[in-house]
């Protein structure tokens, strides 16, 4: 008799513990990234985690920023990578087209305007002209600004990234396209991404170029903070990175 009490306690243990993870885990944060970046994000944790986790719970979807609606996972096709959605209007289910981010109701999307810099902002990319190569900053083909208050201390901060390249110019010199995201505070500048392009010739006449191009791509708030998402571009793919900007120092959760 007493053996069997033992069992039973024990069983009704297991039964509660697994039944506490599971009421949890509907509380917790959790990122979609296009079809292949499942992440958790929880009092400043970042993880990778299994698409199986990722069923069960609604996530609010946007496909270039804009919202397209409330949705839960359905399916996942490993052959081809994709993931279904489908929501409660519906019997269909949906397939979004990349870049697509999905969120659970935990985390606040939040919307922001990119703008053009202007000649005022050139001189701040003249912290560190060397390491990107470059010898001039006018020809930049991309130069655009973000003002967010992105540590919530009741001041703007801006986010810039910018860009330069050359397109299949075998005249080109190579090594002087790079694309940077970078955060000024108070005059001082705080790089978040880098990267520089490289071109691999295929013949004599053309030079084919592998691009990332490095963009503030989105503006997240999960827990009271501001997590910037930076997007990391090349041609078919984008791989992303979190940060946080806090105390004058940038943190990175993920990249």
């Amino acid at each position: 008799m007493k053996k069997t009490l033992i069992i039973v306690l024990i069983s009704c243990f297991g039964i509660f513990i697994v039944l506490t993870l599971i009421l949890n885990s509907k509380d917790e944060n959790y990122i979609i990234f296009d079809n292949n970046l499942f992440l958790s994000i929880n009092d400043g944790r970042v993880s990778e985690i299994s698409s199986d986790l990722l069923f069960d719970r609604d996530y609010n979807a946007f496909y270039q920023k804009e919202y397209i609606g409330k949705y839960e996972l359905h399916s996942i096709d490993d052959e081809f990578g994709k993931l279904f959605f489908s929501n409660s209007k519906s019997d269909d289910t949906y397939s979004f087209e990349t870049p697509y981010l999905a969120i659970t109701p935990g985390i606040k999307f939040i919307p922001f305007e990119a703008v053009d810099a202007d000649i005022n902002d050139l001189s701040l990319l003249s912290f560190d002209l060397d390491k990107y190569w470059i010898s001039s900053i006018d020809d930049l083909n991309v130069f655009k600004k973000v003002i967010f208050d992105v540590d919530n201390d009741d001041v703007d901060e801006t986010v810039y990234y910018a860009s330069y390249w050359n397109y299949l110019d075998t005249g080109a010199d190579l090594d002087k396209s790079f694309s940077i995201t970078f955060l000024v505070d108070n005059n001082k500048v705080y790089v978040l991404d880098d990267a520089v392009f490289y071109g691999t010739s295929l013949d004599d006449d053309e030079v084919f170029y592998t691009m990332d191009n490095v963009v503030l791509e989105y503006l997240l708030e999960v827990d009271g903070s501001i997590v910037m998402v930076v997007a990391s571009k090349s041609i078919d793919v984008s791989f992303y990175s979190l940060y946080e900007f806090n105390d004058e120092r940038v943190i990175n959760y993920y990249s």
